[in-house]
């Protein structure tokens, strides 16, 4: 038979865990807020803005890798939205949000973990060395 007491803890563990993560996302978008405030956040700076925001989001332990991931995009859409981009220029930078970022940090992540090797050689074209 169904508890109704356990029933109406779980839904109050749920509520509670939800804002606690409410409030953490708030806290941590100031900080990104604060982070990025005199940078126009575009498709040609996303990957560098995401790069900080990924740092500053490493600082919380307590949060998977896949829950930061998820994070750092959100927190990038919620700049974007918050920007002072026009709505062009907004939908072009949250589509490069949702389709470049998520393998972007995941390589991120791996070279910062020394998982990413590049095969780099030199190759000599005439009197030029190219890396």
């Amino acid at each position: 038979m169904f508890n109704l007491k356990i029933f109406f803890f779980i839904i109050c563990v749920i509520i509670e865990m939800t804002s606690i993560n409410n409030e953490l996302f708030v806290g941590i978008y100031d900080e990104a807020k604060e982070l990025v405030k005199d940078k126009e956040i575009n498709e040609t700076n996303i990957i560098q803005i995401t790069t900080c925001i990924m740092e500053l989001v490493e600082e919380y332990p307590n949060i998977t890798g896949e829950q930061k991931k998820k994070i750092v995009i959100m927190l990038i859409s919620k700049l974007v939205d918050n920007s002072p981009l026009n709505d062009s220029k907004k939908n072009i930078v949250k589509t490069a949000t949702n389709l470049i970022l998520p393998a972007a940090i995941d390589a991120i992540v791996s070279a910062s973990k020394s998982k990413f090797i590049l095969n780099i050689r030199k190759k000599k074209h005439g009197c030029c060395s190219i890396v």
